[in-house]
C-alpha cells in the first residue's frame, strides 16, 4: 500500500509538471498584438553615447541625456554629459570637464530628474593625477539644470 501512494504522488506531480509545461507552451503560441518599433540613429559622432541604466529620457520625453564613454569601464577619462533630441536629432552639450585626463576627473551616469529639466551624474575629484586616480571613493554626484548648463551645482 505504502508503495502505491508513493507512485500516486510520483504521477500526480509529474502530470502537473507536465500539464504547466503543454500550458506555458501553448500560451506562448497565442497571437497577441505586438507593437510596431523602428529603430532611429540620433547620433552619428565619433564619440561614446553611454546610456546610464535608469532615467535617461526629460520628464517630457523628448530628450535622451547621455555621457560620451566609449569603453563602460572608463567613467575617469569620460568628459562630457551631453542630450540629443529624439525628434530633430539636435545635440546640446551640457557639461565637460576641465583638464581632462586618463585619470580623471571624469563623468558619467547621467540621469533625468522624472519631473523638473535637471540631470544628475557622477563627477570624479577635480584634483585627479597618476598618484590619486578616480576611483569610487574619489567622486561626488553632480547636478545641472538644462536651463543652465556649464553650471554644475556640487
Amino acid at each position: 500500500m505504502m508503495t502505491n501512494s508513493y507512485l500516486f504522488v510520483f504521477l500526480s506531480r509529474f502530470f502537473l509538471i507536465a500539464f504547466t509545461c503543454i500550458f506555458i507552451s501553448c500560451n506562448s503560441l497565442r497571437k497577441t498584438p505586438s507593437m510596431t518599433a523602428t529603430e532611429i540613429q540620433l547620433t552619428s559622432d565619433r564619440k561614446g553615447h553611454t546610456l546610464h541604466n535608469t532615467q535617461v529620457f526629460s520628464p517630457d520625453d523628448t530628450w535622451i541625456v547621455y555621457d560620451s564613454r566609449n569603453i563602460d569601464s572608463a567613467i575617469a577619462s569620460t568628459n562630457t554629459i551631453s542630450m540629443v533630441n529624439v525628434d530633430t536629432k539636435e545635440i546640446k552639450k551640457l557639461y565637460e570637464t576641465e583638464s581632462p585626463t586618463q585619470y580623471g576627473p571624469g563623468v558619467g551616469a547621467a540621469t533625468f530628474s522624472p519631473t523638473e529639466d535637471k540631470i544628475i551624474f557622477i563627477h570624479g575629484v577635480r584634483n585627479s593625477s597618476k598618484d590619486k586616480p578616480y576611483g569610487i571613493t574619489r567622486r561626488t554626484g553632480v547636478g545641472i539644470s538644462v536651463l543652465n548648463p556649464f553650471q554644475p551645482y556640487f
